[in-house]
């Protein structure tokens, strides 16, 4: 009976059990018999069971698997060291081992996933899925690998070359075509200078030329113009006039009425009878309004600097423009403000309007709202006995929300 109660009230992590007459404790998984009536924690590693030799000192033999042998009181083996990665699982194979990876990994330990080629364009990141990649793409970039952006439709024609600008794309023409998709040709021929108003061919013509189904062809004289080799005068008529002269930036012709006609070259513009240079860039054209130099620019272009510059603060905004200082101005459309250049959506409600300061959205609530949860809502303030309580109300508005 004494051994019995000895061997129950020693046999921890294990079972108490009558074999042969005898008692003795049967222990756990993971422990052994360090005497037949109590248990210790094995410690060979992982699935191991062991016993430890009677004795002064007893000494632990470690069960190991296959593929294992007993070092320093512990089963080590190929998977020791838990080779595979990404919660791969490690098998022994022979002397060496195996790793069964989970999707979407692969390799020998289980190291190459699927971002490991950089499968996503146009400085799109690209994060580790469950079955895959996935690209998180920036604008103006879309698409499983953010393969698409404002050039993959090829907008420009006659071979010009696509670049992606903002949101939007620009075309660079080669000669002699011009326009937003350089769709235009714009050639006059040898003897004029051919530019784009509002999207127009017009030619300049050269003293003695006129346009002709698109070229500067030679005119000739008018019929009732005489003309001499060594004079600078013009007669029309009985009379004679002073000499036709628009400066360097145009060529000059005389109507009929004798009234002086200036066909300004591309970069000049007419002022007060002469050509005066005036240059707005490629996407816009210049104009002199009280010798005052002023360009009217293409669509998402705005004059920076006196040229037209691409100007453009994504599809939520009325337009962009330029400063005195150069720097990018956005007037954007109803619960959007400018953030690094573009409109992004900023709603603070009815009470209240909404601005980015430093990329971090800030509601500029009415004197009676205050700001809870990004949205600004109405004080109430309620008197009771001895003291005044403040609550805040969020009253229903009348605008709606963008889905």
């Amino acid at each position: 009976m004494h051994s019995k109660l000895d061997c129950k009230s020693s046999c921890k992590n294990g079972n108490c059990v009558n074999e042969g007459g005898k008692e003795i404790c049967k222990c756990n998984p993971g422990y052994g018999n360090y005497e037949e009536t109590s248990c210790r924690a094995c410690r060979c590693g992982p699935d191991t069971n062991c016993m430890w030799q009677s004795g002064w000192r007893p000494a632990k033999i470690c069960f190991c698997k296959p593929g294992y042998t007993q070092l320093n009181n512990e089963c080590v083996g190929p998977c020791t060291s838990d080779p595979c990665r990404n919660n791969g699982t490690c098998e022994v194979e022979g002397k060496g081992f195996k790793c069964n990876c989970s999707k979407p990994w692969r390799g020998k330990t289980c190291e190459i996933g699927p971002c490991d080629n950089q499968p996503c364009q146009n400085g799109g990141i690209c994060n580790n899925g469950k079955t895959g990649f996935i690209c998180k793409c920036f604008a103006p970039f879309s698409g499983p690998r953010c393969e698409n952006g404002p050039c993959t439709s090829n907008p420009c024609q006659n071979n010009g070359i696509c670049e992606v600008s903002g949101d939007s794309y620009r075309c660079n023409c080669n000669k002699p075509f011009k326009g937003t998709n350089c769709e235009i040709e714009c050639d006059c021929g040898s003897y004029g200078k051919c530019s784009l108003e509002y999207g127009v061919k017009r030619c300049v013509c050269n003293s003695s030329f006129a346009e002709k189904n698109g070229k500067c062809e030679y005119k000739g004289p008018s019929s009732s113009e005489g003309t001499t080799d060594s004079t600078t005068t013009s007669t029309i008529g009985s009379s004679t006039v002073q000499a036709c002269d628009c400066g360097l930036g145009g060529s000059c012709q005389l109507d009929s009425s004798g009234e002086k006609i200036c066909n300004c070259f591309s970069g000049y513009a007419r002022y007060k009878g002469h050509c005066y240079e005036c240059d707005c860039g490629s996407y816009g054209t210049c104009i002199l309004e009280s010798g005052i130099k002023r360009c009217t620019c293409d669509v998402n272009f705005a004059e920076k600097n006196g040229k037209c510059e691409y100007c453009s603060c994504g599809e939520n905004s009325k337009f962009c423009r330029y400063n005195v200082l150069g720097e990018k101005e956005c007037s954007c459309s109803s619960a959007y403000a400018q953030n690094r250049g573009y409109c992004e959506e900023c709603n603070c409600g009815p009470y209240g309007s909404c601005s980015f300061e430093y990329d971090r959205k800030r509601c500029h609530c009415k004197s009676f709202a205050v700001e809870k949860n990004g949205v600004c809502v109405v004080m109430e303030s309620t008197t009771l006995e001895g003291s005044t309580s403040t609550r805040t109300t969020v009253l229903t508005s009348t605008t709606q929300c963008k889905v």
